[in-house]
């Protein structure tokens, strides 16, 4: 497959095993079909290779589950919340349902921590800013006119704003002003909680969200 100016080599049984869109394109009446090459001129190398990694691993067809949210909160190195939009939107673009699943479901899983995180170190500026730039650049690569990633928007929106510390909103703002689409809607999220608490003259109460639900939990 040539995606942009690099070339992926992928075992034409594992792309045909793991992906409806690329089995119709390498069987079917398509010039794909005959030489076996695939162009993606309009997706990112760097999320495609995340993308193809996962194919072999997780494509194989087999039960998947993804991991739940832990209590045990560290302040080590984790994987973008980005990535798994990026390799969710190629999952649903390409028509690989049970990888897509389970990659939504890794998201939720780092959505419930990410939250657990501001909720729980509220005092620590420096750990409100790194987290709200993981919410912002994870919340603007998603496509609002499509279904399920409006709503994944919207739990990245419930889930920051329900933990972050107001205190620090003022300065941990000033550091995403590349992502002016979520300071806007974090801005409407807190108006109208505000607005919420003065028509009904209650205190405004922080609270730690429970577990985002994943595909296949029971109601």
């Amino acid at each position: 497959m040539i995606v942009g100016e690099q070339t992926f080599t992928i075992d034409r049984t594992v792309a045909e095993q793991s992906s409806a869109y690329f089995a119709t394109a390498l069987n079917g009446r398509f010039a794909e079909s005959k030489d076996g090459i695939i162009r993606l001129d309009d997706v990112e190398p760097e999320y495609f290779a995340l993308f193809v990694r996962s194919l072999y691993s997780l494509g194989s067809g087999l039960p998947i589950v993804a991991p739940r949210p832990s209590d045990n909160l560290s302040r080590g190195p984790r994987k973008p919340m980005r990535e798994y939009v990026e390799m969710y939107k190629l999952c649903d673009r390409f028509m690989c349902k049970n990888m897509g699943d389970f990659i939504y479901n890794c998201l939720c899983t780092s959505i419930t921590e990410r939250h657990r995180m501001l909720f729980r170190w509220s005092e620590l500026q420096t750990i409100q800013v790194e987290l709200a730039q993981d919410f912002a650049d994870a919340y603007e690569a998603l496509e609002a006119g499509h279904s399920t990633q409006n709503t994944l928007r919207e739990r990245l929106m419930e889930y920051f704003c329900g933990g972050m510390a107001l205190s620090h909103w003022p300065e941990t703002s000033c550091s995403l002003q590349d992502y002016p689409e979520f300071i806007r809607q974090v801005s409407c999220f807190t108006a109208n909680a505000l607005n919420f608490i003065y028509t009904n003259r209650s205190r405004r109460r922080r609270k730690e969200l429970p577990e985002l639900k994943h595909k296949g939990d029971s109601p």
